[in-house]
């Protein structure tokens, strides 16, 4: 007597196949995850500089209705001054003063003057560049 009866399972052979697909389809999908990743990141940074310049230009603003922006002055990322103090011929004023919001770069500085505002920072991964006008970020 013969039997009819089959093992019922997966081939060896189906197996491999499945795993195969599966490898073409993450070669896909990880670069383009990454990408999307790497992009928001920067997006992020971009952010936090167009920030920063809007609670410049409110900080400009005021000293200048104040009448008190008569020199340019500095805020440091890296320097940590608790009042306002002259360093290198330049007046550095605390950073809280700016009351900036969300994430704050780990180095770079802050150049305000009655006409124009200087912003170069960095987070450690992205640096960035603004005259005023544009930004230019780099990683």
């Amino acid at each position: 007597m013969q039997s009819n009866m089959r093992k019922k399972g997966f081939t060896l052979v189906e197996l491999l196949a499945v795993i195969v697909v599966l490898a073409i389809i993450a070669l896909i999908a990880v670069p383009i995850v990454l990408n999307s990743v790497e992009s928001s990141q920067r997006g992020a940074f971009e952010a936090t500089l167009r920030s920063i310049k809007s609670a410049a230009e409110f900080y400009r603003s005021r000293e200048e209705l104040n009448e008190s922006l008569n020199e340019c002055r500095y805020f440091s990322f890296t320097k940590d001054v608790e009042e306002e103090t002259k360093i290198n011929e330049k007046i550095y004023v605390p950073l809280k003063q700016l009351k900036l919001k969300g994430s704050i770069p780990t180095d770079g500085e802050i150049e305000i003057c009655s006409d124009n505002i200087f912003i170069t920072a960095s987070d450690g991964k992205y640096s960035g560049v603004s005259d005023g006008n544009d930004f230019i970020v780099v990683e």
